[in-house]
């Protein structure tokens, strides 16, 4: 609920006036302050884009390797220097060549695409779930652990994932006016402070009924479900796997197009409006987030960097709040929207 407020409330800003984002933080923050905020949020648009990216890779690299299980026999030709093998960097030029031609197409003409993702998630994810459930004779016991930490410590943990689960959204929570903006009706953004928190909860609770039949399974915890994955072998493992690969490969793209590609694309046209277009800024954001900045090193190696990046919350966080505040009440939802 915490994200879904500030979604909701700014969602109904793009949808009432059909502006995007910089306009409206041009609104709140003035010509020259705004610039700020567009800034900080293309930041963590490239940076997310290109993590995000990486992660939908390791999907493709499950789908190939449940069709041609001879991919993992591929020799690396790569040094160790590089951070990435030869079979991972196939699977990253894979999935760059299906995610590019879907980020180039308009927002508004992938409805059905979003909806296809919409269907597909939920569905794989509760196969994954019953075929955990069903190989570990139960639910694990991941729930009976006892407390290691209590007092203070205990409380700063909970609110480190408090504000590690939210600064996840807050990016979403500060551009949701450059998807609204294409709404018909601004009534469907209410829904989202409905649909946001009970999505979220199945999907966490998806995961860690999985991991806890991981442990029983396979003797660790396996939280992410492509390593899950990754450990399903013969010919009824491989089929999984494929499907698990393929329905976190339709996410990544979803979630690049939605939390990334379109927010820093106009992002860039706000700030250089004679130069680029969409189309332009979608090029420039994809090549910059998947080859110039190394996303595999940015994962394996950076972890001050990811820091960094779960850092930028405390900047979107008020960006958000101030966009708000600034609708609702002070301006009492009107803007001079030829003026912005």
């Amino acid at each position: 609920m915490v994200d879904a407020i500030p979604l909701m409330l700014n969602g109904a800003i793009g949808a009432h006036y059909h502006i995007p984002y910089p306009i409206v933080a041009r609104a709140s923050f003035g010509y020259y302050l705004s610039r700020f905020a567009v800034v900080t949020r293309m930041a963590t648009a490239l940076f997310w884009h290109a993590i995000q990216s990486w992660t939908g890779s390791t999907a493709m690299f499950q789908i190939i390797r449940a069709i041609w299980p001879g991919f993992l026999d591929i020799p690396n030709r790569l040094p160790e220097s590089a951070g990435i093998t030869s079979n991972e960097l196939i699977a990253h030029f894979v999935f760059f060549c299906v995610q590019f031609p879907i980020l180039l197409t308009p927002p508004h003409k992938l409805k059905y695409f979003f909806a296809f993702k919409t269907l597909i998630v939920p569905v794989v994810s509760i196969a994954t779930v019953v075929v955990m459930v069903r190989k570990a004779g139960g639910v694990g016991d991941i729930w009976n652990q006892e407390y290691t930490t209590s007092g203070s410590a205990r409380s700063w943990i909970i609110l480190n994932n408090f504000s590690s689960q939210c600064g996840g959204w807050a990016t979403m929570a500060t551009n949701i006016p450059d998807f609204t903006r294409y709404m018909h009706s601004s009534r469907g953004v209410y829904w989202q402070a409905l649909f946001l928190p009970v999505i979220n909860l199945l999907m966490s609770m998806f995961g860690v009924i999985s991991t806890s039949c991981a442990k029983v399974v396979y003797g660790e915890y396996i939280w992410s479900p492509l390593e899950l994955a990754a450990q399903w072998d013969g010919p009824g493992g491989r089929c999984g796997a494929f499907f698990v690969g393929f329905c976190w490969v339709v996410a990544q793209i979803g979630t690049n197009l939605s939390a990334s590609v379109i927010s820093c694309s106009n992002d860039l046209i706000s700030l250089f409006p004679k130069h680029i277009n969409m189309r332009r800024g979608v090029i420039l954001t994809t090549f910059t987030s998947c080859w110039i900045m190394v996303p595999w090193k940015i994962v394996y190696s950076a972890s001050s960097l990811l820091n960094f990046m779960s850092g930028l919350a405390i900047f979107l966080a008020p960006i958000a709040a101030l966009l708000c505040t600034d609708y609702w009440i002070v301006k009492g939802r009107n803007f001079d929207v030829p003026a912005l």
